[in-house]
């Protein structure tokens, strides 16, 4: 095994992908939280409350995972990533 280079991987490369993908899931878990104490006293704690908003929620995930999916076709996902949470903490305020 003596010519063998293979690359190692820094922290950064191996787990930033993960820690992102599961700080992103508890912020949009803590939005729902929020939408759902911004409504009650206007609509009222409801199952159709929860179900809309769950259901806009899930609908901005899935438009982000589209439009996600086809800008790292076209681009190096990795120089994507900052401007594209930016752009989504900016959609949710």
């Amino acid at each position: 095994m003596a010519g063998l280079n293979l690359p190692t991987l820094g922290f950064m490369n191996k787990w930033f992908p993960a820690l992102l993908a599961f700080v992103a899931a508890c912020s949009t878990l803590v939005m729902e939280i929020v939408a759902a104490r911004l409504l009650a006293p206007y609509v009222g704690v409801t199952l159709q409350t929860y179900t809309a908003i769950i259901g806009v929620v899930l609908a901005g995930i899935s438009v982000g995972a589209f439009v996600g999916g086809r800008l790292s076709d076209r681009f190096n996902p990795r120089t994507l990533r900052g401007p594209v949470l930016i752009l989504g903490g900016a959609l949710v305020l």
